[in-house]
């Protein structure tokens, strides 16, 4: 088993792993994906990260970099959105259970996406993490079964994730209980500007 893998106690279900690299990026003015924090792109850092503790990583996007050992997914739908992302992640998956990182969220650690496997049970939907700022909907746990629902809403014209979710049998995991567990705001640190590169850049040479 590779370090820092959760074993079969501590997971019901072998996991795939979901980079959405996807985005259009027009604030940043650049493919995030592409960015380098620590002599890395966040792609193949996110990518790293998602491989601790899933059997697959699948970047998913219509213009996805090559890094070995990931399996690259264009969209499976024309409509560009981030449910789009997450409707191919679900269809494309090997294995029941989804763990999905946007590539714009580089801080993110294993304690915290180790709670979202752990929190998984039979009959959950959604593992949702809750920040100060709401549901954080693209760092989440997903059940591959949604794949065809979701694909509806798109055929629908209604991407919005937010909607997508009423209905469904979410698993959160609110603020108050991520501080509990050392789950700090940083881990939830979207790059969407130059400014925000800057501000990252300037912390990791802290």
């Amino acid at each position: 088993m590779q370090r820092g893998k959760l074993s079969m106690a501590e997971k019901s279900f072998p996991v795939a792993g979901a980079l959405l690299v996807g985005g259009r990026s027009r604030r940043m003015g650049r493919d995030k994906y592409a960015l380098r924090l620590g002599g890395m792109t966040l792609a193949r850092k996110l990518a790293g990260t998602l491989r601790e503790l899933t059997e697959e990583v699948l970047l998913v996007g219509n213009r996805t970099p090559e890094i070995p050992g990931c399996r690259r997914e264009a969209d499976r739908h024309p409509i560009r959105s981030s449910l789009t992302g997450l409707y191919t992640a679900l269809e494309a998956s090997r294995y029941p259970l989804v763990l999905v990182l946007p590539c714009d969220t580089p801080f993110v650690e294993l304690s915290l996406l180790r709670l979202l496997l752990e929190a998984w049970e039979p009959g959950v939907d959604v593992v949702v993490p809750e920040s100060p700022h709401g549901l954080e909907p693209l760092t989440a746990l997903y059940s591959a079964r949604l794949a065809g629902a979701f694909r509806e809403r798109l055929d629908a014209g209604r991407p919005r994730i937010g909607d997508a979710l009423e209905g469904l049998v979410l698993k959160r995991l609110s603020w108050p209980e991520l501080q509990d567990r050392g789950i700090g705001l940083r881990q939830f640190t979207n790059l969407n500007t130059p400014e925000d590169f800057a501000l990252a850049e300037a912390s990791e040479g802290e």
